[in-house]
């Protein structure tokens, strides 16, 4: 059953003219079942006027209650069968969820007077948009950052490798050429993986 089924039956309950409230619990101590079974006689030989039906409530094949058997016995069972537990439970999540809605709308009101309604989850869709977009640009930073950084360090070892190189052949270092043929082959295979060689 739907929220506005249950709101429907509440309606018609309380169409039916149930007894005014505000309604309260009335305790009648009682010894045994025999006294019970005296006072609810005692209950229906004093209702006038009398309609000739006993209503009771039915939870389940249980009865939680009576209403007696008085012109507004059926009126009074309709409405409090209208609201059992189940509907007011659910009916007050209801409520307690329009109740947070409607908060949050007025406090967008407020803050944004000259705006559309619901202006302030738009912006805080907007603000995780943001911030989603700055995580993803440090991101790709940190990897542009390690990038370079590599390139540097790989620039810094071609560096090495070429001043070596000018080194031997202006006869700044000498070396025999064994230790030149080292060295070429070093430097041509330093550029030859970092795709500069042949």
């Amino acid at each position: 059953m739907t929220p506005n089924d249950r709101y429907a039956k509440i309606r018609e309950a309380l169409e039916m003219g149930p007894t005014p409230g505000p309604w309260g619990i009335w305790v009648e101590p009682v010894r045994d079942r025999h006294e019970a079974i005296a006072e609810l006689t005692e209950q229906v030989q004093s209702t006038d006027p009398f309609v000739g039906k006993l209503f009771f409530l039915n939870a389940d094949g249980k009865c939680p209650a009576t209403t007696g058997c008085g012109s507004n016995s059926e009126a009074n069972a309709a409405y409090i069968a209208a609201c059992d537990p189940d509907t007011i439970r659910e009916l007050l999540a209801e409520r307690d969820s329009l109740a947070a809605e409607n908060a949050r709308l007025k406090e967008d009101r407020a803050r944004f007077p000259d705006r559309p309604d619901d202006i302030g989850r738009m912006i805080e869709a907007h603000i995780e948009n943001l911030k989603e977009g700055k995580k993803s640009a440090e991101a790709l930073a940190d990897k542009a950052f390690d990038r370079a950084f590599r390139a540097e360090a790989k620039l810094a070892e071609a560096m090495k490798v070429l001043d070596a190189l000018d080194r031997v052949n202006r006869g700044v270092d000498w070396c025999d050429q064994y230790e030149q043929a080292r060295r070429w082959f070093a430097a041509r295979k330093f550029l030859k993986e970092n795709g500069n060689g042949e």
